[in-house]
């Protein structure tokens, strides 16, 4: 499967910080349209997997994301799009992304004033 790693930080992880739960929930909802496996988040967000062991139950206990397949012994994830929680979330993520975060472009550097 070919979940490409992120170049620069997005509107999301530039506003609530670099831990490695946010860049999780970055990563889940970046790729709400395919499942994936937490060897593919892992990888993805640059992170362990025994770091993202250790809260990743938790993301599917609190109905984040749900168990989508299996392919052999992989188990594959998606988001939980049905969750109210969920959509809210997809909703902030839209509005950091278009316009929420002032003084920041959507490549994630900050704007620079230009004299007249």
């Amino acid at each position: 499967m070919l979940i490409m790693r992120r170049m620069h930080k997005s509107a999301f992880v530039d506003a609530f910080g670099e831990s490695p739960r946010i860049k999780a929930l970055d990563f889940v909802l970046d790729n709400r349209l395919l499942d994936w496996s937490k060897s593919d988040m892992a990888r993805a967000t640059g992170m362990s997997r025994n770091t993202l062991n250790m809260f990743f139950s938790n993301l599917v206990k609190s109905g984040i994301i749900v168990r989508s397949r299996a392919i052999g012994r992989a188990v594959l994830y998606k988001v939980n799009t049905r969750s109210g929680f969920v959509q809210r979330l997809i909703a902030l993520d839209n509005f950091l992304c278009q316009d929420g975060m002032p003084g920041i472009v959507r490549s994630g550097r900050p704007k620079q004033r230009v004299s007249a």
